[in-house]
């Protein structure tokens, strides 16, 4: 399946701030949805997949400051195993 759309899940408000000003003022990533999800503390919801439209690469982006990687590592597999889902 070819990506045609980017969806970033980034950590809070400012990582928000960032990856808008690197994709639209630097043109230093390719555009596309940004949403605020911690995935290191929430899980994705079913929900949440649905919304995705087919040929969506999902960028997470967090910090590295936790040491429990668990749900982290739940949400990467619930989002590889997304029919939507082209990339992680």
């Amino acid at each position: 399946m070819k990506t045609e759309y980017i969806m970033y899940y980034v950590e809070g408000e400012d990582d928000k701030k960032i990856v808008n000003t690197l994709k639209s003022e630097l043109l230093a990533i390719k555009s596309g949805q940004v949403h605020v999800l911690n995935v290191v503390e929430h899980q994705i919801t079913n929900a949440r997949l649905m919304t995705l439209r087919k040929g969506t690469m999902v960028v997470l982006v967090f910090d590295t400051d936790t040491g429990n990687v668990d749900i982290l590592n739940e949400n990467i597999k619930k989002l590889n195993q997304c029919d939507s889902v082209t990339q992680v």
